[in-house]
C-alpha cells in the first residue's frame, strides 16, 4: 500500500544527493560482480547501505561521538529468531529509542517475491515496537509497516508501504527524506505517516493491528486462567494464596527461560524438549533446578542456603497435567508465537505485567479457579503503566542529580528506592541509567577498568559492562517495596532479565569456573510490604487472626528490613516512583484513624499518594533527591492543604511540571504532575521557596526536559503561602496582592455561587422541544413537571440564554398533586404515564444513583428551586473563554452551570473580564489545562473567593466608574441580544466587531477598578 506524502519541508532534499546517484551508477556498472556468490551482506552494507543511510542524515559511524546508549545508529542489534544468530543489521534510533529497523540482504536475494525475509523483518520490528522496517540489498528497497502482528501465512506484500529498485531512488528520495531522516522523525513525520496508514495517533498500530504488549498480555492472561484451573483441579488442598503463588511462579519461570533461549543464554528449544517428555512437569522441574544452580535468582530457589530465606517447598510437589503445560510451551514458539523474546524490551514486559497483576485468582466453594479483578484496582478504574519517557525524566532528575560529582567508587554507595515499585518500571529505568553512567565513566579511561574486569570489549571493539559489574550495580544501588507480593516477584524477574541483557551462554560460562552464579539474590533488596503502614497499625501490636486481613494490610517496618540504610547510612539518596492514585478508603476506615496520628499530611479526603510523599521524604538522607509523578489536584484542592504545608516547611521544592489534562496515561482520566524535591540538611528548615513551575503544553516524549525548560516560570514565595498554591510568577503575585487589597471575597460582596440541579442523569431528565410535546400530548397536566433549562455548554458571554431544552422536574417529596393510597410511584404512573414511560427507559441507570433508593424517577434533593426561578448571573462550570451572562427569566440550570443570585451588572462585568479569568487560571482548585488550551473550571468554591471591590458610596470617582461599567454592560447585553436575533450575516459581523470593541473597553475599566498599572494590564491581557 502506498503512503500519502507529507508536504515537503524546505530542508528536505527534493532530489538525492550526488553521492546517491554515484552509488546507483556504480552498482549499475558492476551489477554482475555484486550478484556473485562471494559478495555478501557485509560487503553491501559497507559499500552501499552505509553511504545510503548517511545520505539520509544518519551518523552511521558515530562521528559525533555520542555515548553508546545514544548512538543514532546501532549496528547488528542483538536479536535472535528461531535459535539462529540473526539480527536486524541497523537500528535507527532517536534519543536511544528504536524507530526504524533495517535488514540488509546481499544482492541477488529476491526481496520483491521472497516472503521469508519480509516475515523475519516484521517479526523483529513488531517485537521491538518499531513503527517501520526496511528490507534492502541496495538494488531493491522495501518499506514495511511493522505494527501488525506477523503471521506465517502473510504474503510478501502484506503491510508493505512502498517498494522500488535502485533505479527509482531519485523518484522516491523526497518521500524518504520527509519520513526517514533523523530531522523528519524529530518533527513527527514518521508518526504522522503511521497515523495516515491507520491507527490512533500513529501509535495504536495499523488497521486491525495489535501491539506486542496487548497481544502478550492477552496470551499471558489465557495462560494464567488455564494453568490456575488445572492446578486447582489437581491440587485440592491448595489455599487461594498458594494457588496464586504457584501459578505466578510457574509462568514466570517458563517466560524467563524462554527469553533466555531467544537471547542465547540458554540452549534454544529446551522448553520444547521438556514438553515432549512423558512427565512434562517433572522435566520442567529439572530445568528449573538447573536454572537455580546456574542463575542463583530467587525465582529458582528450592534448597535452603545460608543467609537466605525459606526456599520454595510448594511448587516442586504440584501435580500438573501434560496438556496444560504443552499448550503453553507450544504457543511460545514460532509459528504459533509471533514474538521474538529477545526483542521484547523490559519496558514492554513491565507494561504487560503491570496490567497482568491487576487481576488475581479466586477459589470458588467447589475449589474451582476464577480470575477476577482486584478490588483496589476496580476502585481506581484499572491499572495504568507509567510511560517510559516519564520514567526516564524522573530518574534523570533524581538519580542523575544525586550522581553529579561522584566518582564510580562513590556511586557504588548510592541508594535508590521506589517504595511502590509495582512491576519495577522505575527501578528498571534507574538500573539502565546507572549502567549507562558507569559505562560512560569507565569508557573515559578504559585501561584500568579493563584490567579490573569491570568492562569488556565486544566483537566490534566497543565496550560493555561485564556481568559481574552489572550484578554489583544491581545489588548495591537499587531497592524497592510493594504491597503486592506478586509485584515484588515480577520486579525481581524484570531486573534479572535486564542484568542478563547482552549476555550469552559463553559469557556466563560455568558457574563453578566463574566463581559465582550468574544472578544475585534480590530478596533483600526488593521486599513485600505496605510502605505507609507499620506494624503499630494493629491494636496492641497483635495481628488479626484473619490471614486475608493480614495480607490486605501487609504492614512493613522500614528499620527492620533495611537496617543498614535507615540506621547506619541515614536514609536513601534518591526516592522515585508513581504511588497509587486511590482514595485512602481502599485501606479501610481504620487507616484514616491510623493516618491521623502518624502523618502530618493527613486529610479525611486525601489520596494515598499524599502519604507516600511524606513517607518518601522521611526515608531520604539529608540532601537526598525525591521525584514522583502524582495527580495534580493536591496543588489546589482542599485535601491537599496539609500536604502543601508539609512540603513548604520540610522540603526544598525544585520543580513541578504539570501536565494539566494531557493524556499522559493512555485511557485514564488522571491528570498528573511531576514533582522534584530535595531534603534540607539535618537541623535546618526548608529554605525560602523559589522554584520552577512548568505547565506542559504538549507531550514531547523524547524532549520532556526541553519542554519543561521552555515552559517553566519562577514561582514566588508568596504563591505558595496560606491556602492553595497559585504557582504564580513574582509579577503575577503583585497583581493578586493588589486585587486582594482592592476587594473582598465575592461571597461577601454578593452571595455565594451555587451549583445547578444535579439530576444524576441528564440523558433522562433533560429533553428537547419535540420530546416535551410528545410527553404532554396525552396529558397537559404533565407540562407542570417541566421547566426550561440550560446546560453550561449553552451559556455565552452576555448572550440571552437559549431555549429548546426542558427539565423534567420531579423533586424528591413531590406534592404537586394528591397522591393515591397505593404510593407515590403508582400515582405518578397513573397521573403522568408518558413521563414515567420515558424515564423507565433509563430505569437501570437511574437506580444506580447512590442516593435515590427506589425513587429512581425523582431528582436529587435540591433546596434552592425557588432561587433558580429568580434573576441571576449564570456561569458555565467549564469554559475556554469568558462566558458569563445574565438570566432575567429565571431559567433552571443543570450541574454543568452555576449561578449567583444577583442582578449587579458590575459583578457580571468583573466575572466576564480578562482579570477574573487571569485570577482563576492561578486559583482554580481543579486546574484543568488553563496554561495549555485556556480551559478553566469555574467551581463555586473557587469563584466565591474572587476579590470584588465593595461599593463605596462616599467615593465619587468610584461611583462614576461603576456607573460607566454598568452602562457598558447593558450595552453589551443588548448587542448580544441583537446578534442572536439577526439573520443577516453582514449585520451580525458588524455587531460582533462593535461587541469586541466594547469588550476591550470593559477590560480597561475593570483594570482601573482594581488600580492596575499599564504594565500589569498588559500582563493580564497576554
Amino acid at each position: 500500500m502506498s503512503a500519502p506524502a507529507q508536504p515537503s519541508p524546505k530542508s528536505a532534499a527534493a532530489a538525492p544527493p550526488r553521492a546517491v546517484a554515484e552509488l546507483v551508477d556504480r552498482f549499475r556498472a558492476n551489477r554482475d560482480r555484486y550478484l556473485a556468490a562471494d559478495y555478501n551482506e557485509a560487503n553491501v552494507r559497507l559499500e552501499f547501505i552505509d553511504p545510503l543511510l548517511e545520505a539520509l542524515g544518519w551518523d552511521v559511524q558515530n562521528k559525533a561521538g555520542a555515548a553508546e546508549q545514544y548512538k543514532p545508529v546501532k549496528v547488528e542489534d542483538s536479536l535472535r529468531i528461531a535459535g539462529k544468530a540473526r539480527a536486524p543489521d541497523y537500528s535507527l534510533r532517536i534519543g536511544g529509542a528504536r524507530k526504524i529497523l533495517v535488514e540488509a540482504k546481499k544482492p541477488g536475494v529476491n526481496l520483491k517475491g521472497g516472503a521469508e525475509a519480509a516475515r523475519q523483518l516484521r517479526r523483529y520490528a513488531w517485537s521491538a515496537e518499531a513503527l517501520v522496517g526496511v528490507l534492502t540489498n541496495f538494488e531493491e528497497f522495501a518499506v514495511y509497516d511493522c505494527r501488525e502482528r506477523p503471521r506465517a501465512t502473510h504474503p510478501v506484500a502484506h503491510a508493505r508501504i512502498r517498494y522500488f529498485t535502485c533505479e527509482d531512488y531519485g523518484a522516491n528520495w523526497e518521500w524518504l527524506a520527509e519520513h526517514f531522516s533523523p530531522d523528519a522523525i524529530m518533527r513527527g513525520n514518521l508518526d504522522r505517516l503511521a497515523a495516515d496508514l491507520g491507527g490512533a495517533g500513529g501509535t495504536g498500530g495499523s488497521r486491525g493491528a495489535e501491539s506486542v504488549g496487548d497481544a502478550f498480555l492477552r496470551q499471558m492472561e489465557k495462560f494464567r486462567a488455564d494453568l490456575a484451573r488445572e492446578i486447582a483441579l489437581r491440587n485440592p488442598k491448595l489455599t487461594e494464596r498458594e494457588l496464586n503463588s504457584a501459578t505466578q511462579r510457574t509462568l514466570d519461570r517458563i517466560i524467563f527461560l524462554r527469553v533466555c533461549e531467544d537471547r542465547g543464554v540458554e540452549n534454544f528449544g529446551r522448553l520444547r524438549v521438556a514438553a515432549a517428555r512423558p512427565d512434562v512437569y517433572a522435566a520442567m522441574m529439572k530445568l528449573f533446578r538447573a536454572a537455580d544452580r546456574r542463575f542463583n535468582s530467587g525465582l529458582f530457589y528450592f534448597r535452603q542456603e545460608r543467609g537466605r530465606g525459606r526456599p520454595d517447598e510448594l511448587t516442586p510437589n504440584l501435580r500438573v497435567s501434560n496438556k496444560a503445560l504443552c499448550d503453553i510451551v507450544g504457543e511460545l514458539y514460532w509459528p504459533s508465537s509471533p514474538y521474538d523474546f529477545s526483542a521484547l524490551s523490559a519496558d514492554i514486559l513491565g507494561q504487560v505485567y503491570e496490567r497482568f497483576l491487576g487481576r488475581e485468582i479466586r477459589l470458588t466453594a467447589g475449589h474451582q479457579a476464577r480470575v477476577t479483578e482486584k478490588p483496589e484496582v476496580k476502585k481506581q478504574g484499572g491499572v495504568y503503566y507509567t510511560p517510559e519517557w516519564v520514567v526516564k525524566h524522573i530518574v534523570a532528575r533524581a538519580v542523575g542529580d544525586a550522581l553529579r560529582g561522584r566518582s564510580h567508587s562513590q556511586a557504588r554507595k548510592l541508594r535508590v528506592l521506589d517504595p511502590a515499585c509495582g512491576s519495577g518500571s522505575f527501578l528498571l529505568g534507574a538500573y539502565q541509567f546507572l549502567l549507562d553512567w558507569h559505562l560512560a565513566e569507565y569508557g573515559a579511561n578504559p585501561a584500568p577498568h579493563l584490567r579490573a574486569g569491570r568492562i569488556l570489549k565486544d566483537d566490534r571493539g566497543g565496550l560493555r559492562l561485564s556481568l559481574a559489574e552489572r550484578r554489583a550495580i544491581l545489588m548495591a544501588n537499587l531497592w524497592g517495596v510493594d504491597k503486592d507480593e506478586q509485584a515484588v516477584e515480577v520486579t525481581k524477574l524484570s531486573l534479572m532479565l535486564k542484568c542478563l541483557e547482552g549476555e550469552s551462554a559463553g559469557s556466563i560460562g560455568n558457574p563453578r569456573a566463574l566463581g559465582m552464579r550468574a544472578l544475585p539474590d534480590l530478596s533483600r533488596n526488593i521486599r513485600a510490604g505496605n510502605s505507609i503502614i507499620a506494624p503499630d497499625f494493629y491494636p496492641g501490636l497483635v495481628a488479626p487472626r484473619d490471614d486475608r486481613e493480614v495480607k490486605r494490610i501487609n504492614a512493613f517496618e522500614w528499620r527492620d528490613n533495611f537496617p543498614q540504610i535507615i540506621g547506619e547510612e541515614g536514609g536513601f539518596d534518591a526516592v522515585i516512583g508513581n504511588p497509587p492514585y486511590v482514595r485512602q478508603e481502599v485501606l479501610g476506615e481504620e487507616f484514616k484513624e491510623y493516618a491521623k496520628c502518624r502523618y502530618a499530611v493527613h486529610h479525611n479526603k486525601a489520596d494515598l499518594f499524599a502519604y507516600f510523599i511524606e513517607r518518601g521524604l522521611s526515608l531520604l538522607k539529608p540532601g537526598g533527591r525525591f521525584s514522583y509523578i502524582v495527580a495534580n489536584r493536591w496543588l489546589r484542592a482542599d485535601y491537599g492543604g496539609p500536604l502543601r504545608e508539609f512540603l513548604r516547611e520540610r522540603a526544598a521544592i525544585e520543580e513541578i511540571a504539570d501536565f494539566g489534562e494531557l493524556p499522559v496515561f493512555r485511557g485514564a482520566a488522571t491528570f498528573p504532575c511531576i514533582v522534584v524535591f530535595r531534603k534540607p540538611p539535618r537541623g535546618r528548615k526548608a529554605p525560602s521557596q523559589r522554584f520552577h513551575f512548568a505547565a506542559i503544553k504538549r507531550l514531547e516524549f523524547e524532549r520532556l526536559a526541553d519542554e519543561i525548560r521552555r515552559e517553566r516560570r519562577l514561582v514566588d514565595e508568596r504563591a505558595i503561602r496560606g491556602g492553595r498554591w497559585t504557582m504564580a510568577a513574582p509579577e503575577e503575585c503583585g497583581i493578586f496582592d493588589k486585587m486582594a487589597k482592592a476587594g473582598i471575597p465575592l461571597k461577601k460582596a454578593a452571595s455565594a455561587p451555587t451549583m445547578g440541579i444535579k439530576t444524576g442523569l441528564n440523558e433522562a431528565f433533560v429533553i428537547d422541544d419535540a420530546t416535551r410535546r410528545r410527553l404532554i400530548r396525552g396529558n397537559r397536566q404533565s407540562a407542570r413537571l417541566m421547566r426550561p433549562v440550560v446546560r453550561g455548554d449553552d451559556v455565552r458571554g452576555y448572550a440571552p440564554l437559549p431555549g429548546g431544552k426542558w427539565l423534567i422536574c420531579i423533586p424528591r417529596g413531590f406534592t404537586g398533586e394528591r397522591r393515591g393510597k397505593s404510593g407515590p410511584r403508582a400515582f405518578m404512573e397513573s397521573a403522568h404515564p408518558a413521563v414515567m414511560r420515558h424515564l423507565a427507559l433509563r430505569e437501570k441507570e437511574l437506580k444506580r444513583r447512590d442516593d435515590q433508593g427506589d425513587h429512581w424517577w425523582e431528582l436529587r434533593a435540591c433546596s434552592y428551586y425557588g432561587e433558580l426561578k429568580k434573576a441571576k448571573i449564570v456561569l458555565p462550570i467549564i469554559s475556554m473563554e469568558r462566558r458569563m451572562t445574565f438570566d432575567r427569566d429565571g431559567i433552571y440550570l443543570t450541574n454543568s452551570a452555576c449561578f449567583i443570585a444577583s442582578e449587579d451588572l458590575v459583578l457580571l462585568a468583573i466575572l466576564n473580564s480578562r482579570l477574573a479569568q487571569f485570577w482563576m487560571k492561578r486559583h482554580a482548585s481543579v486546574l484543568g489545562d488553563p496554561d495549555n488550551r485556556g480551559r478553566i473550571n469555574w467551581l463555586p468554591q473557587d469563584v466565591e473567593r474572587i476579590p470584588i471591590p465593595p461599593v463605596r458610596p462616599n467615593r465619587k470617582a468610584d461611583a462614576k466608574l461603576r456607573g460607566e461599567i454598568a452602562a457598558l454592560a447593558r450595552q453589551m447585553l443588548d448587542a448580544r441580544a441583537r446578534i442572536a436575533a439577526t439573520t443577516d450575516p453582514s449585520v451580525r459581523e458588524n455587531l460582533e466587531a462593535v461587541f469586541t470593541r466594547m469588550d476591550r473597553e470593559m477590560d480597561e475599566k475593570v483594570f482601573a477598578l482594581y488600580n492596575l498599572t499599564r504594565r500589569e494590564a498588559k500582563l493580564v491581557s497576554g
